[in-house]
């Protein structure tokens, strides 16, 4: 209870910090094309690289949306009844589902974590003293928070939701050692594993 209570608290300061942040995001694309028309009006010098700013600023404000859809449960889904609604016990079906779900967020969220990664190393500036890779670092900050948000609203007992994240680090952990890839076929194993969760 108290663990739920402190949880509570947590979720609701990244919720005020993720709605800023969209006010703000929102507010930029606003600004920044309205200050670029009126520097073009009056001849004047305008703020350098607005255009790819606000290139940028959409793919934020694309991924902030997607973690906003998730805290609300309202992701795109092939069932009418949104299924990371709290559970009070498991089921193996659902479970599959909302694990395979988990394990993609994952998966992309280190995916594009690598990415930014490389970008850092080859550092390329979209505008003055904002690297490439700042504005990318989105992705994976996405995808984590989706992450967590369906593993806050998957269950009310910790227990199970313990059990999902266990579930999916030995996934994980399997998928990854070289003599389990040369004897087990994992790839398709997996494609399997997602054809059944949807």
């Amino acid at each position: 209870m108290i663990i739920r209570s402190h949880l509570n608290q947590i979720k609701s300061r990244i919720k005020w910090v993720e709605d800023s942040f969209v006010i703000f995001i929102f507010s930029m694309l606003a600004i920044l094309p309205f200050i670029e028309a009126i520097t073009r009006t009056i001849n004047f010098n305008s703020i350098p690289a607005s255009q790819i700013l606000v290139q940028h600023l959409t793919l934020w404000i694309g991924f902030l949306g997607a973690v906003l859809a998730t805290r609300r449960n309202q992701l795109l889904a092939l069932t009418r009844d949104p299924i990371f609604k709290r559970e009070t016990k498991l089921h193996l079906g659902i479970l599959i589902a909302k694990g395979t779900t988990f394990l993609v967020l994952l998966s992309l969220a280190w995916g594009s974590w690598e990415l930014v990664l490389i970008e850092m190393q080859y550092p390329v500036d979209i505008a003055p003293n904002i690297p490439r890779w700042f504005a990318q670092i989105i992705m994976p900050v996405g995808f984590t928070l989706m992450g967590i948000q369906i593993l806050y609203s998957s269950y009310h007992n910790w227990h199970h939701c313990f059990t999902l994240i266990i579930l999916s680090l030995i996934i994980i952990l399997f998928s990854n050692v070289e003599a389990i890839l040369n004897v087990i076929p994992v790839v398709p194993m997996g494609i399997s594993v997602i054809f059944f969760a949807l």
